[in-house]
């Protein structure tokens, strides 16, 4: 399946919520593959629409590491 990017949305609703200069996020992600391949998809994907994502690396897969949100 595959999508065609609208290159005037992903300038519009950044500058609406105040964004207009783009900003950071980070991404903890594990470092095994096939994870750093997607991590570098997402971070390409995301510089097209002005975020830039700061990659974290990690030893674990998510699925490993323990849950440490708090309960509800």
């Amino acid at each position: 399946m595959t999508y065609d990017l609208d290159a005037a949305i992903p300038d519009e609703q950044p500058a609406k919520a105040g964004l207009a200069k783009g900003f950071e996020v980070n991404l903890d992600y594990t470092a095994e593959p096939p994870f750093a391949d997607i991590a570098q998809a997402i971070q390409a994907n995301l510089a097209l629409i002005g975020i830039g994502l700061c990659m974290n690396p990690g030893g674990q897969p998510a699925s490993r590491q323990p849950d440490t949100r708090p309960a509800a």
